[in-house]
């Protein structure tokens, strides 16, 4: 409509050669607007079919696509954004060829400042009004909008018109967190490569476990196997002390899809945080999914790319349909919880002993070097006191044995091979809710076994208390077999604890730790399979060997830390510790 004498008592700018906003596309000069001859688009006004006797701009762009075909629009006198923010016009996309998703672009040119970028869509025979705000302080001198922005196969045709700056309060600052309940919008996003996003209203299945109003919704089709969607926040993002990113997700896509998360440099993707990958743990729920960006620092990165199931090409159903919610930078959230590995944690400070022990955390010396790649461990001696003498630590979260059923932990003693080791847990308000006593004996002495501790039937629990006596029914006398090391503690499935066969099964592993692969070697066997866990119990990788002797896992994909390698082989079974650099 041109209706708009009253936006004329706004902030006059000129555009064009001697043109003045609002751009109605009634003037004759307004034919200065140009498309870019370079990048194959181009630019008409053409008669408004909505409105006789009216006229409207209309972009087609280039035949077959081009990244960066575009309407660029010349300023003779520079609008500044620090009291004119907001840019606001209509716009209809009459082809159905066409991405939806587009970029509004103010470059200086001669002015002050940095480029400023803000994202809109379109929709397909609807005539649509966008307004776009910007902040921060400089002068710009052309205007740029790019159609079907940075798509090289697909452009379609559009009708703009009524562009109109105006004045007023900076908007907010667009930065993080997104809980997407009134910002951000689809339009401050881009689709790229075949994935698409829209904010909407949640529904079901995906109201269940989420209270939100609104959520992001990403589907992949077709394209590249590196579809996903990008957005452009003010603020620089620093990841000094905020080092984690976490969002929400919902997906129907198998267990263990990975979604990765980057933040680059508007102005050089080069640099960028790299690619920050989480696997799935659930589907068809919500889950929280935290991104470390640990090391990254404080950076000129002002763009958060989000690629769902990277690696694969989507098909559009809903294993290729990615929802989101809660986008939240945060420090990184440190529970005390299993399983412990005494690098970072526990520390001695977080165990109580009594009735006669003591426990502290220390590095590893010989012998117990030997077998155990570790640098820290802890040690228990029992020195008098009773025959019940042992530690007792508090975890923040009660625990659950309903899958995860046994606690595995390596031991290195000098007591005689027979000696009783007891793992209980406890309700921290009431001694007399617990597990029972886990009984388990040692088969070895003077080097590392894995001991597993049975919990079935014990289900969830409200125990946060986690006791330990090794040799209970005997009092100690602070000597060597009554010294106890104890390393990587950890609560799993059964299927995937420690086994007691070690010392039947010959296997190396090299190297370890290692970056790039971990190969294994049965001299005297045939390896079946090797599977690879993390310390919470979750398979996240696998091989299996073809009668042969020998078989190797890549680390790609894997964050640095430690795992349990489970080895199959034709003699049996045996865990081995796995640290990936």
């Amino acid at each position: 409509m041109k209706k708009i004498t009253l936006l004329l008592a706004m902030l006059v700018v000129s555009f064009g050669y001697s043109q003045t906003l609002p751009i109605d596309f009634e003037e004759s000069d307004d034919s200065n607007i140009f498309a870019s001859v370079s990048d194959g688009g181009t630019f008409n006004i053409i008669d408004d079919a909505d409105n006789t006797g009216e006229s409207v701009g209309e972009f087609s762009g280039k035949v077959g696509g081009a990244l960066y075909d575009h309407i660029n629009v010349p300023l003779t006198t520079s609008l500044d954004i620090a009291a004119t923010n907001t840019i606001s016009f209509r716009v209809k996309q009459t082809t159905t060829e066409g991405t939806t998703s587009h970029l509004f672009k103010l470059q200086p040119n001669g002015g002050t400042g940095s480029n400023q970028e803000v994202a809109f869509t379109t929709e397909y025979d609807v005539w649509k009004d966008v307004s776009l705000t910007y902040s921060g302080t400089g002068t710009y001198n052309e205007l740029i909008i790019f159609f079907d922005f940075n798509s090289a196969s697909v452009s379609g045709t559009y009708l703009i018109d009524d562009i109109v700056a105006s004045s007023g309060t900076p908007g907010a600052a667009y930065d993080l967190p997104f809980d997407f309940e009134t910002s951000p919008v689809t339009s401050d996003w881009i689709g790229f490569e075949g994935a698409g996003i829209t904010v909407e209203a949640v529904a079901a299945p995906q109201t269940t476990g989420n209270s939100s109003t609104n959520l992001a919704k990403i589907i992949r089709n077709g394209g590249q196997a590196y579809a996903g969607v990008v957005t452009t926040v003010d603020t620089a993002l620093d990841f000094s002390t905020k080092s984690t990113i976490t969002a929400r997700i919902w997906t129907s896509a198998p267990i263990g899809t990975k979604v990765m998360f980057k933040t680059e440099n508007a102005a050089d993707a080069g640099d960028n945080s790299g690619e920050k990958d989480v696997f799935t743990t659930k589907t068809g729920e919500w889950e929280d999914l935290v991104f470390d960006f640990a090391g990254v620092g404080n950076t000129a990165h002002t763009k958060l790319v989000i690629i769902p199931d990277n690696g694969n090409v989507g098909d559009g159903s809903a294993t290729s349909t990615f929802f989101f919610d809660d986008i939240i930078q945060e420090a990184p959230v440190v529970s005390y919880d299993l399983p412990f590995d005494f690098e970072t944690s526990p520390v001695t400070s977080d165990w109580i002993g009594f009735e006669g022990a003591g426990i502290t955390v220390e590095a590893v010396a010989a012998p117990q070097t030997t077998g155990n790649s570790s640098t820290n461990l802890a040690k228990i001696i029992r020195n008098g006191g009773q025959a019940y003498a042992g530690v007792v630590t508090t975890v923040d979260t009660a625990l659950d044995f309903s899958t995860k059923s046994t606690i595995t932990a390596r031991i290195w003693t000098s007591a005689p091979i027979g000696t009783k080791v007891m793992f209980k847990t406890e309700n921290a308000a009431d001694a007399g809710d617990n597990s029972g006593e886990k009984d388990v004996f040692t088969t070895k002495t003077g080097e590392w076994e894995d001991l597993v501790f049975d919990f079935a039937g014990v289900g969830n629990t409200a125990h946060t208390k986690l006791v330990i006596i090794p040799d209970n029914g005997n009092v100690g006398d602070g000597s060597a077999t009554s010294t106890f090391f104890f390393d990587d503690i950890i609560q799993e499935d059964p299927s995937t604890a420690g086994v007691n066969d070690n010392n039947i099964v010959n296997v190396s592993v090299y190297p370890n730790p290692s970056s790039s692969n971990w190969n294994f070697r049965a001299p005297n066997t045939v390896i079946n399979s090797v599977e690879v866990f993390n310390l919470l119990g979750k398979r996240v990788a696998s091989q299996r060997s073809n009668n042969s002797a020998e078989a190797s896992i890549s680390t790609q994909g894997l964050t640095s830390g430690i795992y349990i390698a489970r080895i199959t082989t034709e003699q049996g079974t045996k865990s081995v510790k796995l640290i990936k650099n």
